[in-house]
Order: C-alpha cells, then sequence, then structure tokens
C-alpha cells in the first residue's frame, strides 16, 4: 500500500508541475554562477582532455591539473583522487571514471517551475553549503492529518488549494520531517507561493487541513543530490549534513528539522531528477538564525 501510495504522489507532483510549467515560461537547465566560472570551466577542460585522451600518463597529468584548479578538498578531486587510487592500468576504464567526475562537476538540474520570488541558486551535486532563504509563504499539509492515504493525500489537498485559488505551482516542493536528526520522519508537505503579495496566510476556507504560512528568513546547510528520492539517498544526503555540522559544532547550531526540496517530477529522466536536503542553521551567538 505505501509503494502505491508513493507511486501516486509521484505522478501526481509531476502532473501538477508540468500543469503550471507552460504558463511560467520555465523548462530549462538551471544556471548557475559557481558552475559558470572560470575556476570549474578549466577543471572541466582539464577533465575532457583526459578523457579523450589515449594515453595513461597524458591523462594522469591532466587530472592532476584539474585537482590543482579545484583544490583537494573538492568533492570532484577526491572523485579524482579514488579514482587514481583504483590502481587503474587500462585508459579506457580510467576514462569513464574520468567522465563520471565530469557528470557530477557539471550536472544542473532541468527547472520544470520557477523558484519562489528572491529564492538562491540551487545548491550544486555533492556540494554542502550553508545559504539564506527569503522570507516566503507556503500551504502545508501535515502527514498526519492525512494517515489514511499518506504522502498522496496531502499532496491533493495542496494541488486542490493552489488550483482553488488560481495559484501558480513552484520548484522545488518542501517535505519537513520531525526533526534534524537521524530518527527523522516525514512529517508535512508544501508548496511554495510564487510571491508573497499571493493571497494570505491563514487557514484555508475551504480545507482547514491546509494551512497557508509565512516563513521567516533563514540560513540553512543545504546538499544537492541527484537522482530519485529514494530512502538510501535522502540518507546517505542527511547523513552528510549531519557530520557537517559536527566538523563545525563550534560555529553552528541547527534549528529546525530536516527537509526535502524536490525540484522535479517523475517524467524527468533518473539521471536528471535532482533534489537538496536542508537543515535550518544560526551561527552560535545569533539568536535570530538569519
Amino acid at each position: 500500500m505505501w509503494k502505491l501510495s508513493a507511486c501516486l504522489l509521484v505522478v501526481s507532483v509531476g502532473v501538477a508541475i508540468l500543469w503550471r510549467a507552460s504558463s511560467l515560461g520555465a523548462g530549462e537547465l538551471a544556471k548557475h554562477s559557481y558552475l559558470d566560472s572560470n575556476e570549474v570551466k578549466s577543471a572541466v577542460e582539464h577533465l575532457e582532455s583526459a578523457s579523450e585522451s589515449s594515453s595513461m600518463d597524458t591523462a594522469i597529468v591532466r587530472m592532476e591539473k584539474a585537482i590543482e584548479t579545484l583544490g583537494n578538498e573538492h568533492f570532484a578531486s577526491q572523485m579524482i583522487l579514488a579514482a587514481k587510487t583504483e590502481g587503474r592500468t587500462d585508459v579506457t576504464n580510467l576514462r569513464k571514471d574520468v567522465d563520471r567526475v565530469i557528470e557530477s562537476l557539471t550536472f544542473r538540474p532541468w527547472m520544470e517551475a520557477e523558484l519562489p520570488e528572491g529564492f538562491p541558486e540551487f545548491t550544486p551535486v555533492h556540494h554542502i553549503e550553508v545559504k539564506t532563504l527569503p522570507e516566503y509563504r507556503m500551504a502545508r499539509a501535515s502527514m498526519r492529518s492525512t494517515q489514511s492515504t499518506g504522502n498522496n493525500g496531502a499532496f491533493w489537498k495542496l494541488f486542490s488549494h493552489i488550483k482553488r485559488n488560481d495559484i501558480a505551482m513552484t520548484a522545488p516542493v518542501q517535505m519537513d520531517y520531525t526533526t534534524s536528526e537521524t530518527e527523522a520522519e516525514v512529517a508535512s508537505m508544501a508548496f511554495l507561493y510564487g510571491s508573497q503579495k499571493i493571497g494570505e496566510s491563514g487557514s484555508d476556507a475551504a480545507d482547514d487541513s491546509v494551512e497557508v504560512l509565512d516563513i521567516p528568513r533563514q540560513d540553512v546547510v543545504a546538499i544537492g543530490v541527484r537522482g530519485r528520492m529514494t530512502a538510501e539517498s535522502v540518507k546517505q544526503g542527511h547523513r552528510a549534513l549531519l557530520e557537517w555540522l559536527k566538523t563545525r559544532k563550534s560555529e553552528f547550531r541547527p534549528t529546525g528539522p530536516l527537509r526535502r526540496m524536490g525540484y522535479n517530477s517523475p517524467f524527468i529522466p533518473e539521471q536528471r531528477a535532482f533534489f537538496e536536503l536542508q537543515i535550518p542553521v544560526a551561527k552560535n551567538g545569533n539568536e535570530s538564525g538569519g
């Protein structure tokens, strides 16, 4: 039953995004200032040269040039170093490893709907960063209020809300968890309004299980994840965020539960699908968290 409900949810989200995407003029690869930087472009050129090389020695030299450009701590550098330590003796297999690095380093999500007003750029795949979300408005439905139908019930309540009020679908769709810790479970689903000028906060007059909330400006630590939102991919990303916070506990503290920010419908191929995981944070000594 849970798998059926999850499948219906995925299809439903896709229908909703596609239903509104054409009116938003959306439907293109997302732009990102870092991915468009000379640093990344230079590293990609080195890696492409390595991938095209028929010489193991030449390929290794170009890979090392990419590491120099990005720095040893960059996720792509770590992937390159891992490929080198595999002890590849066949340049063909080494080139396959390099191609995987290029794919991860250059990945951009396909934007099927527009971001809410003032939202920051997506967090690239494998990157962990602290970024600021502006104040925004969202319609939220609790999973606990739709226990008999699960995620799919919450989706249809929200879908009916935006359709009834002629509110355009945006991306991402927000899923809040019960806590920021490892035992977190999904607690609610929310559709984000494109602007706070749209509608008003409070309970939906036609369905009081849907609440419209204004979310204050906040900092979040985020990680970009490629592929479908599976239990395992969420667990891996969540673990990475918790480890990041553990190593920086003198600087940051969590101020809210884990959330998933889904960018794509099921009509997007798995290799192009993308979501973010976020945990609201504040710098120690900053009570506002913004």
